[in-house]
């Protein structure tokens, strides 16, 4: 019998972060900024990478109160070295044993609860990981004189993974994550020059590496006025694997 008139492999799923249930981290991983309750833990998706031979996971990890009130979240990640040669074993991704859990994002700032925490989908450049998280919470009731919704506090951050050959005797690659930039401060005069407010990265984007060191991110911009709320799509870019950052002028009405 020809191999094409063989019956095709069904589909197979794994399923890494499951609501309900939080996976067991390192001791460098626990002690957060609040305590995992289980019965209050769910995740939705975020992207999924394969940087230097790891297959990387990345989930918004949501807590929230049983009676509805502010929620936190954190960005997970699920890690899966895979074979020495470079190469993924045909079921590799479907044996949940050997997925490492991470927390990658936290709360960007002490200030901002019950804001929600997202980016665009990551970007892999060779062994390195970029990751472009947003985080906010409004303040309700705006201020006086402000139409529509408007935030009390937000930040913008810059995360970069990293996997490199392991140093041990029979350890394995695993993603190891640089302290955060926040970029808050870095395009202050940016904002300034365009009068925008606030800068958000927004989940279901895809940020896009170009060239040899060329990374952008899609971002919104907003400017409040008395009688309107104004948006504007921009490009956050660096032509340096994240060492300077820059924002184009953007597009008004987006």
């Amino acid at each position: 019998m020809c191999s094409s008139c063989e019956a095709e492999t069904p589909p197979k799923e794994v399923e890494l972060l499951k609501a309900g249930e939080a996976p067991a981290l390192t001791p460098q991983e626990e002690g957060g900024s609040y305590p995992i309750v289980p019965n209050e833990l769910a995740f939705y998706g975020h992207s999924l990478a394969d940087v230097n031979g790891v297959l990387v996971a990345l989930a918004v990890g949501v807590y929230g109160k049983v009676l509805g009130t502010a929620v936190d979240a954190d960005i997970w990640a699920m890690c899966r070295p895979y074979g020495e040669d470079g190469a993924l074993g045909q079921d590799a991704a479907w044996e949940k044993r050997g997925w490492t859990p991470q927390v990658v994002a936290k709360q960007l700032g002490k200030k901002i609860y019950g804001g929600p925490l997202s980016g665009p989908k990551a970007v892999v450049r060779g062994k390195q990981l970029f990751l472009l998280v947003s985080n906010f919470t409004l303040r309700d009731p705006p201020s006086p004189g402000v139409f529509g919704w408007e935030a009390a506090d937000w930040d913008l951050a810059l995360f970069v993974g990293g996997v490199e050959e392991p140093t041990a005797v029979g350890g394995g690659k695993q993603v190891s994550w640089a302290t955060p930039v926040s970029l808050k401060t870095k395009l202050a005069t940016e904002m300034q020059r365009h009068s925008w407010k606030e800068l958000y990265a927004f989940g279901g984007a895809r940020g896009v590496a170009v060239g040899e060191k060329k990374i952008l991110f899609p971002l919104m911009g907003t400017s409040v006025g008395a009688e309107e709320r104004r948006f504007a799509c921009t490009v956050m870019y660096s032509e340096d694997n994240g060492g300077q950052l820059e924002a184009s002028c953007g597009a008004c009405g987006c």
